[in-house]
């Protein structure tokens, strides 16, 4: 899929330098399955506020994650914590 967005939350007290979003690349067959093409793992940088977009990043496929495919993919990555006014954090 090509430009694809998603959305999810990470909860707060789960934030930190660790966080990594994995992406598991496949190709489309019409007449068998679909094959691994790769596995990408990025850092998550996390912003006070704003939310603006990274700039868009080529990350090169690891030869090893995936049997005779190659290549980079690039990924585009928006990040934000939002508070809610009047909750106490329970980190």
């Amino acid at each position: 899929i090509w430009n694809h967005s998603v959305a999810f939350a990470i909860p707060y007290n789960q934030k930190n330098h660790t966080n990594r979003i994995v992406f598991h690349i496949y190709d489309e067959d019409i007449l068998s399955e679909d094959d691994s093409m790769g596995i990408v793992s990025i850092p998550v940088a996390f912003q006070d506020s704003g939310g603006d977009a990274s700039a868009a990043v080529w990350h090169e496929i690891p030869k090893n994650s995936a049997k005779n495919a190659c290549g980079k993919i690039q990924i585009q990555v928006q990040t934000s914590l939002h508070r809610v006014e009047g909750l106490t954090p329970y980190c």
